[in-house]
Formats: structure tokens, sequence, C-alpha cells
């Protein structure tokens, strides 16, 4: 085994007595040396392949189930599925071009979280779900000031750390919608742990959104109508398997109490 070279190989050098012994045995423990330098290169080479193959494996897994589910979850809905988040659209376009419509951003997103996840579960859609985040009008809006200077400043500064911020608040609007009374700072944190170990594989999906994106670019846009909705349930059936999935290994940061 390799245990043995340093065991007792290694040291053989050492209990030579004669000049002649010592430079036979300094050849040979150089030699050895190379050896063991390469074994453990490549060794460690095959345990990151290793790494990797599993890793990939889990995304694959999880995100081809999440994303088979949401084409089975619009099949029968697709024009009610379109129309409400046309009418979703629009109204974040709207707030956006005025600065007080951006203080009811966070709403609008807690609404077409809970409309998503009724349709990640087969439930009841209904186009005034848009309007349930303003039920409680004081947690999201501290969750969507917050979360939006914490991304910005993020980007400013440190561009990487900008991404990692976006990816671990993202799950924060669907916590607000199924939990529409917890304090909107406290949402925030929940998403961060919940993110914990599952930013990688969010991460996979936003490429092959743009992937998606691109694609529609060459259905004269038509394909942007269903790439919409699929988004957002794609987005809910996310937030509902990271609660019971194992983790994937992009990050190790520690959960904030």
């Amino acid at each position: 085994t390799i245990n043995h070279f340093y065991e007792k190989l290694l040291r053989l050098k050492d209990l030579m007595n004669t000049t002649t012994g010592k430079k036979m045995a300094q050849a040979r423990h150089d030699y050895m040396e190379a050896f063991l330098d390469q074994f453990h290169s490549e060794w460690d080479g095959k345990r990151l392949l290793i790494l990797y193959s599993t890793v990939y494996k889990s995304h694959r897994s999880m995100l081809n189930s999440i994303l088979s589910d949401s084409k089975n979850q619009l099949r029968n809905n697709w024009m009610v599925a379109i129309a409400t988040v046309l009418v979703y659209g629009i109204l974040t376009a709207v707030c956006t071009s005025f600065v007080l419509g951006i203080l009811v951003m966070g709403h609008l997103s807690v609404g077409i979280a809970m409309w998503s996840l009724n349709v990640a579960r087969g439930e009841e859609l209904r186009m005034e779900q848009l309007f349930s985040g303003f039920k409680n009008f004081i947690s999201p809006l501290v969750a969507y000031l917050l979360m939006s200077a914490a991304i910005i400043i993020g980007l400013i500064f440190f561009v990487i750390p900008g991404i990692i911020i976006a990816l671990g608040l993202s799950q924060t609007f669907y916590i607000l919608a199924e939990q529409p009374k917890k304090d909107g700072l406290e949402a925030l944190q929940e998403s961060w742990n919940l993110m914990n170990g599952h930013k990688g594989t969010y991460l996979w999906l936003l490429v092959r959104y743009f992937l998606l994106g691109i694609a529609c670019i060459f259905t004269l846009g038509i394909g942007f109508f269903f790439l919409a909705p699929y988004i957002q349930v794609t987005n809910a059936n996310f937030f509902l398997a990271i609660n019971g999935e194992s983790s994937d290994s992009f990050d190790a940061e520690y959960v904030v109490n």
C-alpha cells in the first residue's frame, strides 16, 4: 500500500552507513518521492472528477424532475398562465417607471410567487392572487428594499459576491407567500439558509433560462409568452424541492442565526 512507503521505504536512506550506500539510497529515495508525487497528482484529479460527476448527476436529476413537473403542471393551464404572467409583467413595468412604484414591487413578487406555488401544487388558479402580497404591506416592502440594497452593493463593489447574494436571497418572496406574517428580515435570513448548498443548482437553472431566452428570439418573440410562466412555475417547483433535497457543493457558507 501507499502507506508502506511512509512507514518504511522512505526511511531507509537514513539507515545507510557507507558513502556508496547513502548515494544509492538517496537516488532510490528521490525516485520514490517522484513516484508518490505523480500518484497523488493523478489520485487528486480522479477524486475531483468523481466529485464533479456526482454533483453534475445530482444537478441533472433534480433539474430534470423540476422541469418535467413544470411542463406537466402547465399543460392544461397555458392560456391562464400566459394571461396572468402578462398582467404581472405589465404591472411591474408600470411600477418600475415611477419611483414610488418601486415600493410595491415586493408585494407583486409575493403575489406571483403565491400564484406560481398554486400552479405547482395543482390548486385553483386566480389572477387576483397577484395582489395577495398586499395583505401584509410591511414585510414585502422591507424584504424588497433590503434585498435590492444588498444585491446592488454586492454588484457595485464585488461582482461575484453580488451574484451570490442574489442567489442566496432568491427564495425570499416564496417564503413570504407561504408565511405572510413573517417579518421581511426573517424571510431574507430564511432564504439565505435555505439556499445554503443549493446555489449551484439554481445557477444552472438560470443558465437554462438564458439559453431558452435566446431560442425564443428565433420564434419572433412568441416563445417568450410561454417561457415567462414556465420560469415562474419552475422557480416555484425549485422552492418546493429544496426543502427536502440534499445540497450541492457550490458553496460552504455558514448558516445565519
